[in-house]
């Protein structure tokens, strides 16, 4: 496939309910495409939290969906509505689908094939079937075998963190990172939290609150990401600013990996940005706030780059626990950094576009 001159168009969505991840990652390959010379356009669902604003700002064309309906409604009708609403608001004809979205499967993607030259598919979960000529899971442990049966023969599986689609900075400063956690042998200096653009619970804010009363708390240096669009941000910084511990806090931080790289742990989710933690060689503590973030969040302590505290109301007992071991034993965190660092380098994204070239 020729992307110089191609059009491209990405189906994903963002919103309060399910967080940024799916939009943020459709828009780090759409960057790339980009770059190659593509011309990408968003089909996203309008809604509390869409960042539809967000992807025009940054010179994004969009097709916008009209609102998802309330009420429950049969899973195969929901696919062939959005089918047609989409159908109806992208070009007569692109050289390139992109569908990220665990609602849609391979009835939607056939409902799209007329529309487009070549489909991909970006998926978690491998329990749907899927009507593409390229799927890519970057989830640790996942291996082509586990989509065999749901693509098409003539489809190629991208699988593993090795193709984890990351924003350049990621990899530019994958080196500078793991040379400072060599220095520091893994002392505790810094640690991060951040746990999704959304953050729906306010989850930072129960953190916190346990980190308050640790060692930790009153040695190190907190940082808090939190993006744009989340609810809690002023709760979050008045909680900061009345706190004993050093808590600074970010909100929609454009580079990301210039504040990762100085962190020596995070408290986490076991999403995307588990990505973005591995390349830099942050290891992670690792709360579980949806039910399909357990396999990667079991995979990756397997590899021991972290440990599962628990969900969110569970957790409290063994973050305390975690932060005060890790503290008193740098050489266990140094361990857990390495063994994050060799979970991917972080140039999936190159991988990738390679990919689609090839189709």
């Amino acid at each position: 496939m020729k992307l110089a001159g191609s059009s491209v168009a990405i189906r994903a969505d963002a919103s309060r309910r399910i967080g940024s991840g799916h939009l943020m990652r459709g828009l780090t390959l759409a960057d790339a495409l980009r770059e190659r010379g593509a011309n990408c356009i968003f089909a996203a669902r309008r809604g509390d939290g869409d960042m539809l604003s967000y992807l025009q700002a940054r010179g994004y064309a969009t097709a916008d969906l009209p609102p998802r309906p309330d009420g429950d409604e049969d899973a195969d009708d929901l696919q062939r509505r959005d089918a047609m609403e989409t159908l109806a608001r992208l070009p007569s004809r692109v050289d390139l689908l992109v569908c990220d979205h665990y609602d849609l499967s391979d009835t939607w993607q056939l409902a799209l094939r007329a529309q487009c030259d070549r489909l991909m598919v970006i998926d978690d979960l491998a329990n749907r079937d899927h009507d593409c000529d390229l799927l890519l899971d970057q989830n640790l442990g996942r291996v082509p075998a586990d989509y065999a049966s749901r693509v098409p023969g003539q489809c190629r599986i991208l699988a593993g963190p090795a193709f984890a689609v990351l924003r350049p900075q990621f990899a530019v400063a994958r080196s500078a990172a793991l040379e400072r956690r060599a220095r520091t042998g893994g002392a505790l200096i810094r640690l991060m939290i951040s746990l999704g653009g959304v953050d729906e619970p306010n989850a930072t804010c129960k953190v916190l609150e346990v980190i308050e009363s640790t060692t930790v708390g009153r040695t190190s240096e907190i940082v808090v990401l939190l993006g744009a669009g989340a609810p809690w941000i002023d709760e979050v910084k008045a909680l900061a600013a009345r706190s004993v511990a050093n808590i600074q806090v970010h909100v929609g931080v454009s580079d990301v990996a210039a504040l990762l790289q100085e962190a020596d742990l995070a408290i986490g989710a076991a999403g995307g940005s588990s990505w973005e933690r591995c390349c830099l060689g942050v290891p992670a503590l690792l709360i579980v706030l949806a039910d399909n973030q357990r396999p990667g969040a079991r995979a990756l302590e397997s590899a021991g780059a972290a440990v599962i505290l628990g969900e969110l109301s569970t957790f409290t007992d063994r973050l305390c626990a975690e932060l005060e071991g890790l503290h008193e034993d740098p050489a266990s965190l140094r361990r857990m950094s390495e063994a994050a660092a060799a979970v991917t380098d972080g140039l999936g994204v190159v991988r990738v576009v390679h990919a689609l070239e090839q189709l």
